[in-house]
């Protein structure tokens, strides 16, 4: 039996009601609060006649408002599409034609996402739309506050959602060039929230900073629903600021930290550690990509009295997949990502589809309840699963304690600051735009990134490419972290017998390309 996200939050109202769930902008929102916001909506939701399955939109920062309306929606049975706040209008509104959510919930006081929500209101036919911390010229736009409005009645059981319901689609790049849905359902959730709780041995006690997009799984359930889980007091930031979050780590007292790589990267190149008191940061996990021990020692180094921890996962996994033990070395750290959690199975497959044997690297594939069952388009299912196992596209080996060796990505997607990035998605919208021929799209090593994009173009016979042209059309329809760092411009690319780029003979010749940028 699991325990639904609505129940939890009653049951700590009861229970411990005058505990804090969240703090935001310096207010303190108990247990009780929380709980009696999230009714409100829930019964607002009700009230405009949205039923369980039905979707609805968000394009917030972490706040409390997205984690009022995450609940909300999980309490009735509602589908919630969070949108990447850094994507451009272009690619939400695929999202929400693929999608169709009945209504949108939208920051209104951001300059950048004030315009893009807008402009998507404009491009989509919601049933409604609320406007969080301002507000738009326009009388159909209803303020967020009037969702807080309606009596906190209780919900009858007809309403609530099944385990197997979908709780949150998350889009994650494909290699097709199209994004993928992730569907999470509340199983899953419930599930990576409780292994995580238990092999970490997370508390109410604990103090943590929720600051990932919550349109990225590292936001939405590594930090958001295992904050709900496990009763921890969480302080919510809006983006991430390292000088910010040093100084609630200060402050607040945190006692768990996670981030990618490239956060602690950019912590430790920006920010003196020294000027801070991190003692009581008890936990830090490091995930996303793979790490070099060097960083490790350094992070260890700067939070001196916290464990060392670190995982692997994706979106179709939850979030974590693989942990390591508190009672781990930081050996084990700097070599592993961890085993599989409690009730989760990984295995490593060669090219042949026949079993790796240990320490022998293949393709990962992973299994257990809180890997998804499907995505959103029934197709990219196909190839996707095999025999009730998900097939990564990542690429390892198992030790002989069933540690997992991350070594890297297979086919052409990396990482850049801890995100996806697949190539033939960048070069379907490269190639879109006139006087290109071909795009060649390829992740390098970056300090601070971890990898970045560089894209090598053809141009169409007689034209002449403008560089400043090109990083204008990757601004209109590229997130931040999809645009390509290097724009290279070269008469003609290495091609095979059928015409397809040879990237494998590009990336052996990359320094010869990167003297042309």
């Amino acid at each position: 039996m699991i325990k639904f996200i609505w129940q939890i939050i009653e049951e700590r109202a009861d229970m411990m009601p005058d505990h804090v769930a969240f703090i935001s902008d310096g207010r303190e929102i108990t247990y009780k609060s929380y709980s009696e916001k999230v009714i409100r909506i829930a019964n607002s939701f009700l009230d405009i006649g949205l039923k369980r399955g039905d979707k609805i939109c968000t394009i917030l920062k972490p706040s409390l408002a997205f984690a009022e309306i995450y609940a909300a929606a999980a309490s009735i049975g509602l589908i919630l599409i969070p949108m990447d706040q850094r994507h451009t209008r272009i690619e939400m509104a695929d999202h929400c034609m693929r999608t169709r959510p009945k209504l949108l919930v939208c920051d209104a006081l951001d300059g950048q996402l004030r315009e893009v929500a807008k402009g998507l209101a404009s491009d989509i036919d919601f049933d409604r739309v609320y406007t969080y911390r301002g507000s738009f010229d326009r009388d159909d736009f209803i303020p967020y506050d009037v969702l807080l409005d309606t009596n906190p009645k209780p919900i009858p059981d007809i309403f609530r959602p099944a385990a197997n319901d979908p709780l949150v689609i998350i889009f994650t790049s494909g290699t097709t060039g199209r994004p993928k849905g992730a569907v999470i359902d509340h199983a899953n959730t419930f599930n990576h929230a409780m292994i995580t709780i238990e092999t970490w041995g997370i508390t109410h006690n604990d103090r943590a900073i929720i600051y990932l997009p919550m349109s990225h799984v590292g936001g939405v359930n590594n930090q958001l629903a295992v904050s709900i889980y496990s009763g921890q007091t969480s302080i919510i930031l809006e983006a991430f600021k390292p000088n910010k979050i040093l100084e609630l780590i200060d402050n607040c007292k945190v006692s768990r930290f996670g981030a990618v790589p490239t956060v602690y990267r950019i912590m430790l190149k920006e920010c003196d550690l020294e000027e801070y008191d991190l003692s009581s940061v008890r936990q830090i996990v490091i995930s996303g990509e793979a790490t070099s021990p060097e960083l490790i020692k350094k992070i260890k180094n700067g939070f001196f009295e916290a464990t060392m921890l670190s995982s692997w996962g994706m979106s179709e996994t939850t979030g974590y997949f693989t942990y390591t033990k508190m009672t781990d070395s930081i050996e084990t750290v700097m070599d592993t990502e961890g085993t599989p959690g409690s009730g989760l199975v990984m295995k490593v497959l060669r090219n042949d589809g026949t079993q790796a044997e240990e320490m022998e690297i293949g393709e990962l594939l992973v299994k257990g309840k809180t890997v998804i069952s499907t995505y959103m388009d029934k197709k990219d299912n196909e190839n996707a699963f095999q025999d009730g196992w998900l097939k990564t596209g990542d690429l390892g080996f198992l030790d002989k304690d069933n540690y997992l060796h991350f070594v890297g990505r297979s086919k052409e997607m990396f990482k850049s600051g801890g995100y996806s990035v697949y190539p033939q998605e960048v070069e379907s919208y490269l190639n879109a735009l006139p006087g290109v021929s071909a795009s060649c799209v390829l992740g390098i090593p970056d300090e601070i990134w971890g990898e970045v994009g560089i894209a090598i173009f053809v141009p169409e016979n007689n034209v002449v490419l403008n560089v400043e042209v090109i990083e204008k059309y990757c601004k209109e329809g590229l997130s931040p972290y999809k645009r390509p760092k290097k724009i290279i411009i070269v008469e003609n690319l290495p091609r095979n017998s059928i015409g397809k780029i040879q990237k494998k003979t590009v990336i052996e010749n990359i320094d010869k390309y990167l003297l042309l940028s």
